[in-house]
């Protein structure tokens, strides 16, 4: 991604807690202008997380209570 103009991968926080993880990189997505594949402006092309997946209210409260936002 550096050839479009990105920076270099810098790590944003860890966790032993899979749910968090993946629910913390929906958080990223959307902090950055939103999936592609939505009308976003991210370098996502889409979601980590769809928002039709049943379990992805437990994602993002996973993310909220282990990172915050």
């Amino acid at each position: 991604m550096n050839e479009k103009g990105y920076g270099p991968v810098q790590r944003d926080v860890s966790s032993e807690n899979k749910s968090a993880i993946r629910g913390r990189e929906q958080q990223s997505i959307d902090a950055n202008g939103g999936a592609q594949s939505v009308g976003g402006t991210s370098g996502n092309a889409i979601n980590g997380i769809s928002k039709y997946n049943p379990k992805r209210e437990h994602y993002m409260s996973q993310a909220r209570k282990e990172f915050g936002g």
